[in-house]
């Protein structure tokens, strides 16, 4: 009987060993999915930024071009 309850104890921490490092693994992908939307976020914020000074500049071109 002892034994019976000593190898049920084991095989439920051995399954919730696997369980707990699977989760690890996905709570790392998640963080290394977040870093990269986040980069790809600040990249994507920086070319717009870009784009708008570009467009001031060009219509700013546009409005000396208009006074002459």
């Amino acid at each position: 009987m002892k034994n019976t309850i000593f190898a049920l104890f084991a095989v439920c921490f051995i399954t919730l060993a696997c369980v707990d490092k699977k989760a690890e693994e996905k709570k790392k992908e998640a963080a290394e999915l977040e870093q990269k939307i986040e980069a790809v976020d600040k990249e994507v914020n920086q070319d717009v930024d870009s784009l708008e000074k570009e467009a001031k500049e060009i219509e700013e071109e546009l409005k000396e071009l208009d006074n002459l």
